[in-house]
């Protein structure tokens, strides 16, 4: 059975209560404010779901998110399915403590990597060893690069401010 309702905390604590006494089939709560929204009791869980378009997404155990928290989550989740990106990782992420933030460079990072995005420090090598490394043309002759250049050029790949952004995700050109 589905009721249709704004979702409150007296609903939160009724779903604890039906998980905890374990004799409920099925119970949902459905949220009149966030689409989609639902709280689930089955049996012995009570869990945030999200239901949108032909996608059902389990938002994590009732007891992690509060209503106001369950619409923001839900809310956001639906905005990742709208524009086509996985949102398990960034639920994984925010179930596991990250910020919406952090979940969400989880996400990036993701589908970066599915995408064969690079990162900057692959970049950086790229053009050490296919711009630096082969020289460069003066009069029609390839000169190649002095110790000192390449030196430089790895000497500042391994200073501290390069490593803290190298694992950023950039572009792949096409």
């Amino acid at each position: 059975m589905v009721i249709r309702d704004a979702l409150t905390s007296s609903h939160l604590l009724d779903a604890f209560r039906l998980a905890e006494d374990g004799k409920t089939k099925l119970q949902e709560w459905s949220d009149v404010r966030e689409p989609g929204l639902r709280l689930r009791v089955r049996k012995y869980n009570a869990t945030w779901i999200l239901k949108f378009k032909d996608h059902t997404v389990t938002l994590g155990p009732a007891r992690r998110w509060n209503v106001v928290q369950a619409r923001s989550t839900a809310s956001h989740v639906r905005g990742m399915l709208k524009s086509g990106l996985d949102p398990r990782p960034w639920i994984d992420a925010r179930l596991a403590g990250a910020s919406a933030e952090e979940a969400a460079g989880v996400v990036l990072r993701r589908e970066g990597k599915e995408r064969n995005e690079w990162t900057l420090l692959v970049l950086m090598q790229r053009y050490r060893d296919e711009h630096i490394k082969v020289g460069r043309v003066v009069n029609t002759v390839r000169r190649p690069p002095s110790p000192n250049t390449l030196n430089d050029v790895d000497v500042m790949m391994r200073q501290q401010p390069f490593l803290d952004i190298a694992a950023r995700l950039e572009g792949h050109p096409t």
